[in-house]
């Protein structure tokens, strides 16, 4: 995820870049502002591509490791091996990130409200092809998708410049406020990247360049039209998720006017980002290292800390974790990592692990049952032992996995069991006051069955 954020963060600034270097300054706008929605886009995809590269499994020398990352769920619905752990830094980066998104989130919504209650509560007029929201105050002039936000009295008085009609209606027709929604999202999400609000205000500087130009064509008189501008200088305030007639009114906006650009220059200025996009895309996609298959590399039977495994091995090893694995809570409050057995098989990640060379080792991700522990020898009960188990308020008696009434310990004797375990209960357990000692015990048959369950493999079976 680091990694993503860093590619996505310099991606994003490099093409804005560009384009405040060689596009801002053109009056190429519609091509600006498909240029600039689609940086953004391209910035969030391009760090997702990833591209395989065949290594040679005879010159490999560095394994790369897949770190383990925190699953949403398990895959499955089964019982987990908890570990206590602490809790990470990176949980406190997750909870400034959510309220950031979540005040951002608010906020979006707080002015699409203010938008659509004033649809709502003004009366509505169809004019030019589009709806005028005719409001009470006397506010500034601005659209939002179809509809343009203007003020009554100035309305019916006619009081409104044709250019500014016409420059509204450029911003409907052109459909400006589908990008504003968009790029509101995109700093929803994203907004830890600073450029995604560089983006918002050159997105939305284009679009009075475009709403000046449709002003212009129909006009033809730019002075005239400057002048407008500025007597509109003053009336700063517009609603959110809108465009204003008077949104930054800028001497770039003024310049721009009267600016004239060379079909041969843009063509040129066009091409010049082909190789730049090259780059990127080169410099920015996953690389993934697939090892060439050798024959004579395969490790059926590896040599324990000798040659070391291949990459394929070494790969199952880290992904098997990796899928096996969450971070999750007990049932007390306390962060903990649980790890599905059902999925990470862990006799072959133990032989895998094993069979690793001390860099992969050193490289591999760490967990506390692999290596295994050797396993455990027979160890039965004697029949003094099992007539106290029969003291229901101070023993609870489990065989093979399964919960006993205390009585039933007298239709056993002591060779009918291979192993026991006695664990005393803590005081925040379950079964804590019923009973203060919990007894396990096997038989032969199920005995032999865990015991060959925790016994490694001597090599690593195919599968």
């Amino acid at each position: 995820m680091t990694s993503y954020i860093i590619k996505f963060v310099i991606c994003s600034g490099i093409l804005l870049l560009f384009y405040h270097q060689l596009l801002e300054k053109e009056n190429t706008y519609r091509f600006n502002r498909f240029y600039l929605l689609f940086s953004i886009m391209f910035s969030l995809a391009i760090p997702l591509i990833s591209v395989k590269t065949v290594q040679n499994d005879a010159i490999a020398q560095v394994y790369k490791q897949v770190p383990i990352e925190v699953l949403d769920k398990p895959e499955k619905s089964t019982a987990f091996v908890p570990e206590e752990n602490s809790v990470k830094s990176t949980d406190w980066l997750v909870l400034v990130y959510s309220l950031v998104a979540a005040f951002l989130l608010a906020r979006f919504i707080r002015n699409l409200y203010s938008v659509l209650i004033k649809k709502h509560r003004n009366e509505i007029v169809h004019y030019r092809k589009a709806k005028f929201i005719l409001l009470s105050e006397n506010a500034v002039t601005y659209t939002f998708f179809n509809y343009v936000f203007v003020s009554s009295s100035d309305f019916y008085n006619k009081e409104i410049e044709e250019e500014i009609l016409t420059h509204e209606l450029a911003h409907v027709q052109q459909k400006h406020t589908f990008d504003i929604i968009f790029i509101e999202l995109i700093i929803i999400f994203f907004w830890f990247n600073p450029f995604v609000f560089l983006f918002k205000k050159a997105i939305m500087l284009n679009h009075e360049f475009l709403a000046d130009e449709a002003v212009l064509l129909k006009y033809q008189d730019p002075k005239t039209y400057k002048l407008l501008l500025l007597d509109k200088i003053l009336y700063r305030h517009h609603v959110g998720l809108t465009s204003s007639f008077n949104y930054s009114i800028t001497k770039k906006r003024l310049a721009m006017m009267t600016k004239k650009t060379s079909q041969t220059a843009a063509i040129i200025k066009t091409i010049a980002l082909i190789p730049t996009l090259a780059i990127l895309t080169f410099a920015l996609i996953t690389k993934v290292t697939a090892q060439q298959p050798n024959a004579k590399s395969e490790l059926t039977k590896p040599a324990f800390n000798n040659s070391g495994v291949s990459q394929e091995h070494f790969d199952e090893y880290q992904n098997t974790l990796k899928r096996g694995t969450r971070l999750g809570t007990s049932k007390y409050g306390k962060p903990r990592t649980f790890y599905d057995l059902e999925i990470i098989d862990v006799r072959r990640m133990d032989i895998i692990y094993r069979s690793m060379n001390t860099t992969q080792q050193a490289l591999a991700t760490k967990v506390f049952f692999i290596p295994m522990s050797p396993p455990t020898d027979p160890e039965p009960p004697t029949e003094q032992q099992l007539n106290d188990w029969k003291d229901g308020k101070k023993y609870g008696v489990w065989v093979d996995g399964k919960r006993i009434s205390n009585q039933k310990l007298t239709h056993y004797a002591a060779a009918d069991f291979a192993h026991f375990s006695l664990s005393k209960l803590e005081k925040n357990a379950i079964n804590y006051g019923k009973h203060y000692f919990q007894i396990d015990l096997s038989t032969p048959e199920y005995f032999k069955k865990w015991h060959d369950a925790q016994i490694p493999y001597e090599s690593i079976p195919k599968k």
